[in-house]
């Protein structure tokens, strides 16, 4: 496992093709490859950020800390 010092790490600008700016902080990882791995990722967003309805191959858990969120139109 890497864990990391929140005042350690720097916000990492995504390059993000959809609208807004998005940032993360990668707070612990654990190893590439490994079919359990896991992550802790915080993350900000810019009020105009948007993302289209989209799937992944992984499972998330996401907890707003912060300001309102939207996690899909029928929310």
């Amino acid at each position: 496992m890497k864990l990391a010092n929140y005042d350690h790490i720097p916000w990492r600008f995504i390059d993000n093709p959809r609208q807004g700016r998005i940032e993360f902080k990668e707070m612990l990882a654990g190893e590439d490859g490994s079919l359990q791995n896991y992550g802790l990722v915080i993350g900000r967003i810019e009020p105009d950020f948007a993302s289209p309805r989209h799937r992944h191959n992984f499972d998330q858990v996401r907890l707003a800390l912060e300001g309102p969120t939207n996690i899909g139109p029928r929310w």
